[in-house]
């Protein structure tokens, strides 16, 4: 079996799904999504606050979006998840279904 199959099996016995929201759950009601929501809330208003006109602007998005991206929320929250990843608890849980799956196509 190919870790491409692993994976696909992983999507199909909902493990990706149950991870993903175990994951914005804790996100969400941790600090790190409390800091991540005061982090791109600051930003924004201090985009607004130095160009009011931003908010009726149909070019918008597409500033706001360029100023998240080098401020670099998004990269942060992603090293985040990544070591939410690294904990036991996940790793213990991503190690039995794959080994569940490897056993059942033997």
């Amino acid at each position: 079996m190919v870790p491409e199959d692993i994976v696909l099996q992983l999507k199909r016995n909902g493990t990706f799904d149950d991870l993903r929201k175990k994951l914005l759950a804790g996100f969400q009601n941790g600090t790190q999504g409390k800091e991540f929501v005061d982090r791109l809330t600051g930003l924004m208003e201090e985009m607004v606050n130095s160009d009011p006109t931003l908010l009726s602007s149909s070019a918008a998005y597409e500033q706001i979006t360029k100023k998240i991206e080098k401020a670099d929320i998004y990269q942060s929250l992603r090293q985040q998840v990544l070591e939410s990843l690294q904990k036991e608890d996940y790793k213990t849980r991503i190690t039995e279904q794959i080994d569940s799956i490897s056993k059942d196509n033997e």
